[in-house]
């Protein structure tokens, strides 16, 4: 991992930096790692999330995201993820256990937070490549 990006939900659910962030190199492989820290509201009762579309327009999801004990969830930033290079649009997306205490991940999100990186695209310098 080389780099590390840090964000703070504050109470009211807003989120800390809101700035576009340095997401890498198209192509690397959990080179960059997110870290959230949560407010107590989002700690229990919710399912946690990170969505992403990348920059051809691909969407994925992570599996459910594990709060840490100190209040804290982590993802690290996959190729698949980086692969198309440009803008790499990330939320994190909190969902609420239904009625009968079953969540369900095509549910309403109750916190969906936008933030967006820049994947430097790498260039390939053809006359170097020669003929293949």
């Amino acid at each position: 991992m080389n780099r590390q990006i840090a964000y703070t939900i504050g109470k009211d659910l807003s989120i800390a930096p809101t700035a576009v962030q340095d997401g890498g190199v198209q192509g690397e492989h959990d080179a960059t790692r997110v870290t959230f820290t949560l407010p107590a509201a989002l700690q229990s009762g919710y399912t946690l999330y990170l969505e992403a579309v990348d920059g051809s327009g691909a969407y994925d999801r992570t599996p459910p995201l594990t709060v840490s004990a100190d209040g804290k969830v982590t993802q690290d930033i996959p190729r698949a993820w980086t692969q198309a290079g440009g803008c790499l649009t990330l939320r994190l997306s909190a969902v609420a256990a239904d009625g009968d205490g079953e969540v369900n991940p095509e549910g309403i999100a109750f916190y969906n937070k936008v933030i967006d990186y820049l994947i430097e695209q790498k260039q390939h310098d053809l006359a170097t490549m020669g003929d293949r």
